[in-house]
Formats: C-alpha cells, structure tokens, sequence
C-alpha cells in the first residue's frame, strides 16, 4: 500500500519524558513511569494526570488514541477500536444495524417499516438488543419527497444514514436534521471537496466510497474531516472481507492514520438467507455498520443474540446486581432459593422458578459473574459468604421460616452452611430445569 499516514506510536520512555515526575499517585498509578507504561499499552487514559501540560497533553493524546476513530451517527457510537481480536481485551462499540428505506415508498410503507424495525427488538440477560439505524436512501429526485421521508424517520426517534447523488436535495434534509448528526454518503473523487463542506456546515459524518483500502485511503488524505466511514464499491463477500481485514490490520498493526476509521457494509441481495449469512461474516471482521435491504425478526433476533455475544467483554461476563429478588408476588412462608449473579444462570433459573408458579425469593449472591460450579471451584461461593448475606440482609424480615434452597451442584456445603448459619439447608436439583417439578413437590 502506497499511501500510509502514520501515528506515531510512543513507547513508555517517551511518554514519562512528557509527564510531571511528581509520582503524586492521583492518576491511580504509585509513580509516573507506571503510568506511562498503562499509556503505551494503552490500558488508562492521559486525562488522568491533573498537571500535564497543554503542550503534554496534544502530544500524549494524538499518540494514545485509539488506532480506528470513534465516530457518532446520531446517539449511536462507532469505532474507537484498539484490538485486532476479541480475546487481546475486548471489542468497544457493537456493530450497529440498520435497515434501508427508499424515498419513492409512500408514506404509509415507510411508517409500516418504521414500525417493523422498532419491534425488532429483544430482551436477553438483562440487555435491550435492538436494531439502532435506519438509512434512507434518495431515488425520488423529488426534495420534497425526501424531506418528508426524513421527517418521517427523525420522528421515529431513528439515528440516520442519508444517502443521494443529489448535493441539494441532502442539503434540503439536513436542514431539518440540527442537531441530530447523521450520517451522509457517498463522497468520492469526483465530489469530496463538495459532500465534505456540506457534512461539516451541518455537523454530519461522511461516508467516502472507494474500489478498495489503497484508493479509499488516498480519498481521506484529502478530506479534512475526522468523523469519516469508509465504503467499499460493490464487491463479492470475500473480496469485502479481505478489504475489512486489510483497513483493520492497517490502521491497528501499521498505524495508517487514513485507514483509521470505522467501515460499513450494504447488502444487496434478494435473497434474505444471504443477507444474513454474510452479516455474521462482517459482524465478526470487521464492519462498524451493516444496512441490510430488509429483514425478518427471525433472522433479526440470531444476528442480535450474536452481536451481544460478540461484543461482551470475555474477562467480565455478564452480571446481575446482587440483591434478593422476587419471583412472583411471596409472602412470608414463599421459598427462599439462592443462586450466583452470573446474567444467563439469573435468567434461567428464574425463568424455570416463573413457570413453576409458585411465588419464591431468590437470593442473588455477588460471585463476580461466574456460574454456579465455576464459582464454587474459585472459592467465590462458600458457606462463609452466604451465611454473610443471611445475616446482613432482608431476608430474616421476609419470611418467617428459616430454610435455603441451595443448587444440588454445591450440596457439599450444606453441612457447614447449618452450622454456620442456623438455616436449613435444602439441597436443590443440579439443572434448573428441574425446578418445576421440585418447587411443586417441596415442603417445609
């Protein structure tokens, strides 16, 4: 690749030279040189030091960002990535979805598919997962059409992605837009000097479109614009993904700073099955937005489910707050069952409890997020610990009785747990599953 704008990358020597040597510790760190070690790996933020100077800070900054730019579509954050892979720490901000919408529609199918997109929505382990886009393109030629098209969309509270070869018809409909930073594309050879002046005077990022990486990062070395997203022209899912691996491994291993920005992806084919096998590719490497032609919620909810996995942190799973929660309305003689705060063990063992029908407390105990066996076997769910909770919480107020329902899978501590805590100790089944049958058929 020819074009190659480099960052420059310090290592910590180089950034200690530029701090104050107070060893103050009030950045979290015992002395500068750790801090400055944290800055070249990356790992904290140069704003924490309170005494840089503002000469300090320009120079530390610029070579401390992120390698791939964060970018704003609306309320949606892209970008502002620093990793090649998943497992180095974590992936930043979730691909985001959107669905394409034509200016010819009437408005009456443009609302119906407003209305579809909202409801592509789900609830899993405690998070909303929803499509977060919507991309209106022009092919009416009519500015009225495409103004009330935009209208339409702004109104549905969508963050937009505007698309037209027509610079007065895009004008027309960001002047409605104050504010609310949309998206606009395409810029490319022949109209990057216009479509860029036009995405700073109305505070928009730009999409600029190009063959491949060496000609796209040609293109943004002459745009004077930081809020850009790179497009490839239509190309066949292997030479796209090839392109996403390139600008990725560009901008992160080599510091290309022109190829340092977040990518999106448009589908086009009739064939729904196809779209959405080729977004599990880009959503895994590396597409920052993906605009699907259409839809349905089937395939919608997989790719949602898929992205979430994706985009947690794999050191830090999921987790819910620690605390008692009621399953149904209990009352004073309710069961009292005790599981870990790991999100996807919370989810099925209360959803197993709400079908059983019959109202319960559960006990949520703070294990970090790890399962029911894997916390046992770190030691982060003992008898020590639960009897704490006993003693510390409500639930001494909430029930009149005195028996604990505990996982079949840590029954080894039930002995101590009496003894420890003066509750009974019912020893649960193994699998969650099974606590339809069992909640029936307990008595105490």
């Amino acid at each position: 690749m020819k074009s190659q704008v480099i960052t420059v990358v310090l290592k910590p020597l180089e950034v200690y030279k530029h701090l104050p040597k107070k060893n103050c510790g009030e950045c979290g760190f015992q002395t500068c040189l750790a801090f400055a070690m944290a800055i070249a790996g990356q790992k904290t933020e140069i704003t924490l030091c309170p005494y840089l100077s503002q000469e300090a800070m320009e120079i530390l900054s610029s070579a401390s960002a992120p390698p791939i730019k964060s970018v704003m579509i609306g309320s949606v954050k892209i970008g502002d990535e620093k990793f090649m892979f998943r497992h180095e720490k974590k992936f930043y901000n979730e691909t985001a979805f959107a669905v394409r919408i034509v200016d010819s529609l009437s408005p009456d199918d443009i609302e119906k598919i407003l209305k579809k997109i909202r409801d592509l929505t789900v609830i899993r382990v405690g998070e909303e997962l929803k499509f977060n886009l919507v991309c209106l393109e022009e092919k009416s030629g009519d500015i009225t059409k495409f103004k009330q098209a935009v209208k339409l969309c702004s109104d549905f509270d969508f963050s937009l992605i505007l698309i037209s070869e027509n610079l007065r018809i895009l004008e027309s409909s960001l002047s409605i837009l104050s504010g609310k930073r949309p998206a606009i594309g395409f810029a490319d050879e022949k109209n990057y000097k216009e479509i860029s002046e036009l995405a700073k005077k109305y505070n928009a990022s730009l999409i600029v479109r190009a063959e491949d990486p060496e000609k796209l990062a040609s293109l943004t070395e002459k745009i004077d614009m930081k809020e850009i997203i790179l497009s490839f022209e239509e190309r066949s899912p292997k030479q796209i993904l090839e392109n996403l691996t390139i600008i990725r491994r560009a901008a992160i291993k080599k510091k290309i700073r022109s190829l340092g920005y977040p990518t999106i992806i448009f589908l086009n084919n009739s064939d729904p099955t196809q779209n959405t096998l080729e977004a599990t590719i880009y959503l895994a490497k590396y597409a920052s937005v993906i605009v699907f032609p259409d839809i349905e919620k089937e395939d919608a909810l997989a790719l949602l489910i898929l992205r979430q996995n994706i985009y947690t942190d794999p050191q830090k799973p999921l987790q819910m707050e620690p605390k008692i929660y009621e399953i149904g309305d209990p009352d004073e003689n309710s069961p009292v069952l005790l599981t870990t705060n790991f999100s996807l063990t919370y989810f099925t063992v209360s959803g197993d409890i709400e079908a059983s029908g019959i109202p319960c407390y559960l006990i949520v105990l703070d294990t970090e997020g790890l399962s029911v066996l894997t916390a046992y076997a770190a030691g982060k769910l003992d008898a020590d610990k639960i009897t704490k909770f006993l003693k510390n919480s409500e639930i001494r107020d909430m029930v009149k009785h005195r028996n604990i329902i505990i996982p079949g899978l840590i029954s080894k501590i039930s002995g101590t747990l009496e003894e420890k805590s003066g509750w009974n100790v019912i020893v649960g089944p193994n699998d969650s599953k099974d606590l339809r049958e069992f909640l029936k058929n307990l008595k105490m």
